[in-house]
């Protein structure tokens, strides 16, 4: 009865029932009850993990929705939303040119849509500060003459 409603294979159970005692037949099934009890117990760690994690994603989201509402009941705006403005701000007053305004532009779309927790956060604010930071309209006298000999006439 405990062979039928294991998970065997159709070569086990036959060699289960071709066993001559209950007694050979107990010691074949032990090492495939073994084997079972292992690969539930496994399925039960596996199961337990992603329910713990799970449960940690969706209590870190429940705790952000709460900060956020709070803020928003205190009357304080969305921190990430003051910095891309304050990046936005930043593009304009600096006249970066025609190509770099317009990657800077798409990429604090991007930053405005990331939450300050996903890893790229950190790496397009950085990058963002160094478009911005880069000095477009600023020449050495070496860039400069560099630049004469090289335009056309």
């Amino acid at each position: 009865m405990i062979a039928a409603n294991l998970n065997l294979s159709l070569e086990e159970r036959q060699h289960l029932l071709e066993m001559p005692t209950v007694k050979d037949r107990l010691t074949r099934l032990l090492p495939l009850l073994s084997r079972e009890l292992e690969v539930l117990r496994l399925g039960s760690k596996i199961q337990n993990e992603v329910v713990a994690s799970m449960s940690k994603n969706q209590r870190d989201f429940f705790l952000r929705e709460q900060i956020r509402a709070i803020q928003r009941e205190l009357g304080e705006a969305d921190a990430g939303a003051n910095e891309a403005k304050e990046l936005r701000d930043q593009i304009e007053a600096n006249h970066l040119p025609e190509e770099a305004k317009k990657t800077a532009l798409k990429e604090l779309e991007r930053f405005a849509a990331d939450a300050t927790i996903h890893a790229e956060y950190t790496m397009t604010r950085n990058y963002l500060d160094w478009l911005i930071n880069l000095p477009w309209s600023k020449f050495t006298e070496t860039n400069w003459i560099w630049r004469r000999r090289a335009s056309p006439g």
